[in-house]
């Protein structure tokens, strides 16, 4: 059953997204089945008849979702879910930072950008949404971002990877944030921890992406991730219950 928070961030996600550029396109077929993020799947964990709740409190955010040949791909399976295959981001967020820490039932699994990139194309690196001829279609993921966080209302947003920084920065009009592309631009402002969205009751913290996580995460100064996740769980008075 379609998540009454997924339904409505669809017909949402339809009206505010609309000029999708080369190199992206919207989600060829229906949304996955399992648990997949958002927009690829419903944005909820779906794994041993667990049941999402209706007001999650933590939105784990990525910065888009994939290619189209991998979206094909996993949509021809029986489970159509990430978690079932050896997907490198799952693996990591249930084994680090899910693990013993949140019920993956309290999260919303979503992206800054929305579409898949085309084809077979490099699934990692800077979405090509950020291209100056590209702004109208940044703006409106900009629209649809405000707009999730309206429907979804977190209490805790777990950036994932370095090109989400300045996609919040821009939504915010941050602009020492707005220009980051680095984690280690990142760590000499104020948001290497845990912070607050403006005019938004809700805590942000940012942390590498699990792809090639160990070899990169040591980049980070005085950043002791797996610390920061503990803090900005304390910062809601998040406790785990399955």
């Amino acid at each position: 059953m379609q998540p009454e928070i997924s339904k409505t961030l669809f017909k949402e996600l339809d009206k505010i997204i609309t000029s999708y550029p080369d190199g992206i396109v919207k989600n060829v077929k229906s949304p996955l089945r399992g648990t997949a993020f958002f927009p690829g799947g419903y944005g909820t964990y779906l794994e041993n008849n667990t049941v999402p709740s209706p007001k999650p409190r933590i939105m784990i955010l990525g910065q888009d979702y994939d290619n189209e040949h991998n979206y094909e791909k996993l949509y021809n399976t029986v489970h159509q879910s990430e978690v079932q295959g050896s997907n490198r981001t799952w693996n990591f967020l249930l084994n680090r930072i899910l693990h013993e820490k949140i019920n993956p039932a309290d999260c919303f699994f979503t992206n800054a950008i929305m579409g898949l990139r085309t084809a077979d194309s490099k699934n990692n690196g800077r979405s090509k949404s950020f291209l100056k001829q590209n702004e109208m279609f940044l703006n409106e993921n900009i629209v649809f971002f405000k707009k999730q966080l309206e429907i979804v209302q977190p209490k805790l947003i777990i950036g994932l990877g370095a090109n989400v920084p300045g996609f919040i920065g821009k939504c915010f009009d941050i602009k020492d944030l707005s220009k980051i592309k680095s984690f280690k631009e990142l760590d000499k402002t104020d948001f290497r921890g845990i912070k607050s969205v403006p005019n938004h009751e809700i805590n942000i913290i940012f942390l590498t992406h699990p792809c090639m996580y160990d070899a990169n995460v040591k980049n980070r100064k005085d950043v002791d991730e797996m610390k920061l996740i503990k803090e900005g769980l304390a910062s809601i008075n998040y406790t785990f219950q399955k």
